[in-house]
Parts: C-alpha cells; sequence; structure tokens
C-alpha cells in the first residue's frame, strides 16, 4: 500500500509531453502549488524508510538545487527531519554516474574555494 501512494505521488508529478511520453517536471516556486508545507510536514512524520517519505524529499532535489530561494526550503530549516531526507536525497543525486564533457563545481561555503565534483 505505501509503495503505490508513492508511485501515485510520483506520478502526479508528472505529465504527458506531446510523444505522449511521460516526463518530470522539477519542483520549484511556481509548479505544483497544490503540494503544500502541510504535504512535507506530513511526510517528513512517517518511517524513515517509507516510499513516500523518500518520494517527497527525492523530488524536492532539483529545486532545491536549481532555485535560489526553494519553495520548501523554510521546512528544511524547521523540521530537521525532511532536511535530513533532502540532505539524503541531494546526496544521491550527487553521487549519480553522469559523465559530461566539463566539470561540475560548486563554491565551499565554509571557505569560499571551488570544489570540483569527482566523476567517478
Amino acid at each position: 500500500m505505501e509503495s503505490k501512494v508513492a508511485r501515485d505521488i510520483k506520478e502526479a508529478i508528472c505529465y504527458l509531453d506531446s510523444n505522449n511520453t511521460k516526463r518530470y517536471v522539477p519542483l520549484d516556486n511556481y509548479t505544483w502549488p497544490w503540494l503544500t508545507s502541510k504535504h512535507i510536514v506530513s511526510g517528513a512524520f512517517l518511517p524513515r524508510e517509507h516510499p513516500v517519505r523518500q518520494t517527497l524529499a527525492a523530488a524536492c532535489v532539483p529545486g532545491y538545487l536549481g532555485c535560489k530561494n526553494h519553495k520548501f526550503a523554510q521546512e528544511a530549516e524547521d523540521y530537521p527531519i525532511f532536511g535530513a531526507d533532502l540532505l539524503r536525497a541531494v546526496r544521491l543525486a550527487l553521487n549519480a554516474a553522469h559523465r559530461l564533457s566539463e566539470r561540475v563545481s560548486f563554491t565551499d561555503p565554509f571557505d569560499d574555494k571551488i570544489i570540483y565534483l569527482s566523476q567517478n
């Protein structure tokens, strides 16, 4: 049952493109107006390995990494459970194997040095 609910949530996040292929719409501040803080907070209090909890956190990764003011940034601060889920989901995303011609980097918030992510 839990997995079915998680699949239903994931299905709701998708749309059909012109080729009738399901595509994912990354969460940002403008899409998914129906996904609210109450949903995120409620999901955070499910058991840690619950598929719905993992799905909600994973769905927030693109927007969290891509938006300056992510829709659920405050929830990540106010609810450490969700913040930890989001951090785990971000880690999984960053560890995914991708071969790009350019290296991916970020500025270390501690010392402002540029850090290059390994591509292995």
